[in-house]
């Protein structure tokens, strides 16, 4: 799974653009920014640092997101509904990304 695309997913849960979504500006968008960060070291396995870098922001800035993600889970309703929304986003690509996958190794027979 690429980060580009959990920020794409992330954004149209959202509702915001990639830039709002970098933009430490403002804390407007403070839980997007947390549930992309919490995506991102989860299912991309990037360091926090290497999060950091994408969004030029302190590495102690996402483990407070990523922390802050997990401490929610379960007890903060809009996380849970984001979280579940932009995984069941992410299931989708990989399952098409699949499909033309095997698409192309049985040659265009299914």
């Amino acid at each position: 799974m690429s980060p580009d695309l959990i920020i794409t997913e992330v954004c149209k849960f959202y509702e915001i653009t990639a830039s709002q979504l970098r933009s430490m500006e403002t804390r407007r968008w403070i839980h997007a920014r947390w549930v992309c960060w919490y995506l991102l070291y989860n299912f991309c396995d990037m360091s926090g640092r290497e999060i950091a870098q994408l969004f030029d922001c302190t590495h102690k800035a996402i483990w407070k997101g990523i922390r802050e993600v997990g401490y929610r889970i379960g007890g903060d309703p809009a996380i849970d509904l984001a979280l579940r929304h932009i995984k069941a986003a992410l299931d989708a690509h990989e399952l098409a990304r699949l499909q033309r996958r095997i698409e192309q190794i049985l040659g265009g027979q299914l």
